[in-house]
């Protein structure tokens, strides 16, 4: 596995996550999450911002040992947020975005790289809101199984850059996402 790394030096940033000093998540409930593409922000007059998202815990990032996850039942992790939920413990995350004008880009990295952090300290985190998880689906299947994530999938006034990695997953995860549905739909109406 170094071997690998050591030869695309663009998986250091994935290293350095993997094997950093949070270990693995308590829960999803105290991980922090962030997304790796660069989208664009689109006002009403037509003008483009580079954006990238982070959600921030309100539980805080916490971690856990080796020893004790292999101590925990598979899914621990859904299990434990579907429990909380149903507790009445939402789990909250305070949502923020990096902002860049696209016309000064920086002259040190890329900003369309998936592979590069943003300089916190030249493109601060922008507190935009919070979202909450307060209810659990009643149908996994249809509710879970069936919402068709894929970052095709935008609401208006968030575009998708020119981030190759982004563009190539524009299509095939819509692609997936299609192949999957018409695939189920087509073998369960055959069983009928």
């Amino acid at each position: 596995m170094l071997d690998f790394f050591s030869n695309f030096p663009e998986s250091l940033h994935a290293l350095t996550f993997l094997l950093d000093d949070i270990g693995i998540p308590l829960s999803y409930r105290h991980i922090h999450g962030w997304g790796i593409h660069t989208f664009k922000m689109i006002n009403d007059a037509g003008n483009e911002t580079f954006i990238r998202w982070f959600f921030e815990a309100q539980l805080g990032e916490r971690g856990q040992l080796d020893e004790d996850a292999a101590k925990q039942p598979f899914s621990f992790h859904t299990t434990d947020l579907v429990e909380a939920i149903q507790r009445g413990e939402f789990p909250t995350y305070n949502v923020y975005l990096q902002t860049m004008d696209p016309t000064k880009p920086p002259a040190s990295f890329d900003p369309l790289d998936p592979t590069k952090d943003w300089p916190v300290a030249q493109y601060p985190f922008r507190k935009v809101g919070e979202f909450v998880l307060n209810e659990n689906v009643d149908s996994f299947f249809t509710e879970n199984e069936q919402i068709a994530f894929a970052p095709s999938r935008l609401v208006p006034g968030v575009a998708p850059s020119n981030d190759k990695l982004l563009q190539a997953r524009l299509f095939a995860c819509e692609f997936l996402t299609f192949f999957f549905f018409f695939s189920h739909t087509l073998f369960d109406s055959a069983r009928i």
